[in-house]
């Protein structure tokens, strides 16, 4: 750990004095690099996540390679001068003394130094990237912690950095627990910034040092996010995605849905409609199975919590479905273990694997703690609401939410909803469209700081006036 930020350390003034040209390169170089290697970085991330091979494929590694590309052009238009990007400049400002000459003022932004960024297990490529693309274009080194089960991806790419041409110091990697690297990093004073995705477990050890020595901070949790279904939607359309939004990648995505609220009026509708998709259209089993829609669980702690939540909805007594997929079960190549807790025993090459059965729970009350605690897992509450009151309430009652989805015809209601819900990121109609320059995060304490492309410079950058008489 002290070697590494040892190293950045002493990379960071070369490489902060390096033409905003000749990084953005650097970064361009590897990107292709990555692209070249893109099977490779695949094969490996679906090994370490579970995650299926065509969303890694098609999301994970492409956004990560996009990112760079997208970071590295959007930072060579804005740079003005080797580090630093001018902001405003107020050429006829005269000071209070009359007989003081006009001044001229110029703020710019310079890099901050040293960044630590720590990388979750879901999405890992990704959500590592999109910061270290930020970080590097912007000026700074950075010191990377990728989770423990997902770390070979990052040790590909750290490799790739030296053939890019991104010189010794500049990309670091430390390897290791979270909870005993991750406070040694945030309170050492060398570092400038800490950029953290991913599990609460280990923020108590980080954010403290970090807050302690008034070092940025950029915090994202994942979301107890929420659907509200209004009864004028193309329950049609909203049925289609919100099978989307509950179970891609088996719901390990910061945004997906965990709650869903659907207006008595057309509450038995969509849950009919909803478990039988579930049932025609989600496969479990080998990620490397192009027909599979979500593969197994590469941590043992999150599949026991998400099974341990399933256990205890039906200690409630509430309705508690799981919804193997109708030809897998007529062909014997998938089904429950005994206990009935969520776990799917499935034949072949995963047999053995952490699998979790698409569950819906219904007839459960908003207040309930499985409705309310945040966990990961291919499973969804589906509730009634009857007034626009009644449902921003539900809706607002968790402590982490990042997304929203609402479904509704009439945009008005769907603006006058949006306007009461305590996130960052809402969808009207649709999920998962984002446009990367626009403001993305959650409210409240759901983390801090946001990562839409001006906002994440802005994060590794930090301003500076110069005023010359």
């Amino acid at each position: 750990m002290d070697a590494a930020i040892a190293a950045a350390n002493r990379a960071f003034p070369d490489w902060s004095a390096m033409f905003v040209s000749e990084r953005a390169r650097c970064l361009e170089n590897l990107a292709r690099l990555m692209e070249a290697h893109q099977d490779l970085l695949v094969h490996y991330e679906t090994l370490e996540t579970g995650t299926i091979r065509l969303f890694n494929n098609h999301e994970n590694i492409s956004l990560a390679i996009d990112s760079l590309r997208d970071i590295a052009s959007y930072i060579s238009k804005q740079l003005v001068r080797p580090s630093a990007r001018l902001v405003s400049a107020d050429l006829g400002f005269k000071g209070r003394d009359e007989e003081t000459r006009d001044l001229v003022n110029l703020t710019y932004r310079e890099p901050i130094g040293i960044a630590c960024i720590y990388s979750p297990c879901t999405v890992p490529t990704y959500h590592m990237m999109w910061k270290v693309a930020a970080c590097l274009a912007s000026g700074n080194t950075c010191v990377c912690k990728p989770h423990p089960l997902t770390s070979i991806s990052a040790y590909i790419i750290s490799v790739l950095t030296k053939q890019a041409g991104i010189p010794d110091g500049v990309f670091n990697i430390v390897y290791g627990d979270d909870i005993a690297v991750s406070g040694g990093l945030a309170s050492d004073p060398r570092v400038a910034a800490i950029s953290m995705m991913g599990s609460t477990r280990t923020f108590p050890e980080t954010i403290p040092a970090a807050n302690s020595a008034f070092k940025r901070t950029e915090v994202e949790f994942a979301g107890n996010n929420p659907t509200i279904v209004f009864g004028d939607c193309d329950l049609d359309r909203c049925v289609e995605t919100c099978l989307r939004s509950c179970f891609v990648n088996k719901g390990e995505i910061c945004t997906c849905t965990r709650r869903v609220f659907v207006h008595r009026s057309v509450y038995r509708e969509f849950v009919a409609r909803f478990k039988q998709a579930v049932r025609q259209k989600i496969r479990i089993g080998d990620p490397f199975d192009d027909s599979v829609y979500y593969g197994p669980y590469s941590s043992s702690e999150m599949d026991e919590k998400v099974r341990g939540f399933i256990v205890k909805a039906q200690e409630e007594g509430v309705n508690v479905d799981f919804l193997l997929n109708d030809e897998q079960v007529a062909d014997g190549s998938v089904r429950l273990n005994a206990v009935k807790d969520g776990r799917v025993i499935v034949k072949g090459r995963c047999e053995g694997a952490r699998f979790v059965a698409p569950t819906v729970i219904t007839e459960i009350s908003p207040e309930s703690q499985v409705v309310t605690e945040f966990y990961f897992g291919p499973v969804v509450c589906v509730m009634p609401f009857d007034t626009e009151e009644e449902v921003v309430g539900y809706a607002n009652n968790v402590r982490y939410i990042l997304g929203a989805v609402i479904w509704s015809e009439d945009q008005q209601k769907a603006k006058r909803i949006a306007n009461q819900l305590r996130t960052g990121y809402i969808w009207s109609n649709c999920w998962y469209l984002r446009d990367m320059d626009m403001a993305f995060g959650g409210l409240i304490s759901h983390g801090a700081g946001r990562s839409g492309l001006e906002d994440i410079i802005e994060f590794y950058t930090q301003a500076k006036t110069l005023i010359n008489l």
